[in-house]
């Protein structure tokens, strides 16, 4: 399902009403000099294999996430709560990142979880056995080169294996930047991620040292929207 037939779906009079009662409890934005100063913190590691960047078609996104959740049955979509990131590495040891919208808050998954994974510049869903691998494949890997960098107190932490987000608060982010008052002439064409690091002395303690990703929508003709962290970390 397009974009344009997103929109027939709900009135934008509905669609701002909603926005406009929630969105300001779950959208968090991150400011534009702890974003650059977090990705910078990040790149200082010098890990291997590491990448710091992703942008995927925002079309694309939408349409795979939609209609996958749309095809499940009603039953699974009672308990499919969360929207996750989690960190993977493929079978060529490729850092990337892959979504899933699960029945699960923390890094575990459900039974009926769905993921997808980054192709070039869009996604396709994989079955879990796959997800499974390169998500096992980070945490044998890349991710024991992360926990040996970033040590607080004399202590090896236990670093990010996922982000974990309300499906709402993605509904929300959708619904501001691509559904809103939009066009396909003036709409945000791209999700722009970006991999960060939060400080050891970071005011959340669950944050301190820990890698994680902020979202934006981007475009050619509207630049860069705002950052947006608003996912929490696991483990």
């Amino acid at each position: 399902m397009d974009t344009l037939k997103l929109q027939e779906k709900v009135t934008e009079k509905t669609i701002s009403k909603n926005y406009e009662t929630f969105a300001p409890i779950v959208l968090k934005i991150m400011p534009d000099v702890e974003v650059d100063s977090r990705n910078e913190a990040l790149r200082k590691l010098a890990i291997d294999n590491m990448i710091y960047d992703f942008s995927i078609d925002s079309e694309n996104f939408i349409s795979e996430i939609f209609n996958s959740y749309d095809n499940a049955p009603i039953e699974e979509k009672k308990v499919l709560d969360y929207f996750k990131i989690y960190f993977i590495q493929d079978d060529n040891d490729q850092f990337s990142i892959c979504f899933s919208i699960s029945s699960v808050e923390t890094e575990k998954i459900g039974d009926k979880d769905f993921f997808f994974k980054i192709n070039t510049h869009k996604i396709e869903k994989i079955e879990k056995e796959a997800f499974i691998k390169y998500s096992t494949n980070y945490k044998n890997k890349l991710l024991q080169t992360i926990n040996s960098k970033t040590w607080i107190g004399g202590l090896q932490i236990n670093n990010t294996e996922a982000v974990s987000y309300k499906l709402k608060d993605l509904y929300f982010y959708i619904l501001k930047h691509f559904l809103i008052n939009s066009t396909p002439e003036s709409s945000y064409s791209e999700l722009f991620f970006e991999m960060i690091k939060f400080e050891e002395t970071a005011q959340e303690s669950i944050n301190q040292n820990k890698l994680s990703v902020v979202v934006r929508a981007q475009s050619v003709s509207k630049g860069r929207a705002q950052a947006y962290d608003f996912g929490r970390v696991y483990p």
